[in-house]
Order: structure tokens, then C-alpha cells, then sequence
């Protein structure tokens, strides 16, 4: 029986897919680099850096577009994030069932708790493990197994959510259960590719997977 949860943020938690595009293509734009669709779902659901060195031409380039990236990322964050519908809802049911939660991001934290802030999704989440905390982000499952252990999860009874094929690798590394996010997925081709124990259209499609 499933006890836990753990929530990746882009793509799951919140739908931050335009304030990313926006951020991506402008910095890379100033230093005259157009990405592929191509690239930028490849680079997706990496860190900021590991997706800028997609990019750059050596370190120092992709150390100074990933800085530019978050500085563009915060300017623009309250304007261009949305919330998925029914996600706020579906977390508030969890939580009346004792459902114990946290996040595990691959995003750092300065902007992982931006966002879970401007959406009120901040309550939810006594453990945010961000690129900050991890020895190596997800594929990894060490994130995941970070989070588990800080709301004293066993990761049998844990489901990882998330919207990318790296969620589901890291939570099946973990032993974890998992559930492909659909409802925000850039490439629901390779989300169903990955395998996810549960694939879902809807945030309340989380609430089967916990009833008693």
C-alpha cells in the first residue's frame, strides 16, 4: 500500500513550460544560438546547466548562460507560470489521508521555492530536495532517496510523480512505484516509453492510486 509521494515541480506541480521557453530561447538568443525543438526537449528535464552546455562552446559559456537563465527565469516567473487544474485540490486530499509528501527536483532551490510559493503548493511540502542537496540529479536516484528518507518514507510504499523519463528511471532505481505526469508532459512518447507503473491524464488520477 502506498503511503508517500514524491513530486517533481516542471511539468508536474506546476506548468512552467512557457516561462522556460522564454528563458532558454532569449538567453541563448543574446549570444546568437537558436535551439531545435529538438534540443529543447532533449534538454528538458536536466538541470540548468547540463541543459545550456546542450549549447555552449566550452564551461565558462555554459556557467554564464545558466546564470543569465535563472536571472531571466525569476524576472519573468509570476507572469508566464500557471497552475495545473485540480492540482491544489488533489494535494489537500492527500494530505486528509496522511499521504506524506515532498518534492525532488532536479531545479535549484531559489527557484524550486518560487514557484512553489507563488502557486501555495509551499504547505504540502515539509522536504524540498533541490540540484543543491543530491550527489547527482535524477536518472539518480539518490534525490528521490533523500527526499524519502527526510519524511521517513520506505521507498516500496513511495510513489514518484513526474513528468519526464528521468522521473520514472530515478524512481524505478529507487524502488520506488512511479507515475508518469500526462497532464504535463513535453514528450508523452518518451514519458510512456519509460515505463511508468501508472500513466496519468489528471492530477486527481493520483487519488486511486491511494485509496484504502
Amino acid at each position: 500500500m502506498l503511503a508517500a509521494a514524491l513530486f517533481d515541480i516542471d511539468g508536474t506541480l506546476a506548468d512552467t513550460t512557457l516561462l522556460i521557453r522564454e528563458a532558454v530561447t532569449q538567453v541563448l538568443g543574446e549570444d546568437g544560438i537558436t535551439p531545435s525543438e529538438e534540443e529543447m526537449r532533449k534538454g528538458w528535464t536536466m538541470t540548468a546547466l547540463e541543459r545550456m552546455r546542450l549549447w555552449a562552446r566550452s564551461e565558462a559559456q555554459a556557467a554564464a548562460l545558466t546564470a543569465r537563465y535563472h536571472e531571466r527565469y525569476l524576472a519573468r516567473h509570476d507572469a508566464l507560470i500557471r497552475p495545473y487544474v485540480g492540482m491544489r485540490e488533489t494535494l489537500h486530499a492527500l494530505a486528509r489521508r496522511s499521504v506524506r509528501m515532498a518534492v525532488a527536483t532536479s531545479k535549484i532551490r531559489l527557484t524550486a521555492l518560487r514557484t512553489l510559493d507563488a502557486l501555495r503548493l509551499a504547505p504540502f511540502f515539509p522536504v524540498v530536495v533541490c540540484e543543491e542537496d543530491a550527489p547527482a540529479p535524477k536518472p539518480d536516484p539518490a534525490p528521490l532517496l533523500l527526499a524519502a528518507g527526510r519524511i521517513e518514507a520506505i521507498p516500496a510504499e513511495t510513489l514518484m510523480v513526474g513528468d519526464g523519463a528521468v522521473d520514472i528511471l530515478a524512481g524505478r532505481r529507487a524502488g520506488m512505484v512511479t507515475a508518469g505526469a500526462g497532464w504535463g508532459a513535453l514528450d508523452l512518447a518518451a514519458l510512456r516509453d519509460a515505463g511508468p507503473s501508472h500513466l496519468l491524464a489528471h492530477p486527481g488520477d493520483l487519488l486511486a492510486l491511494f485509496e484504502t
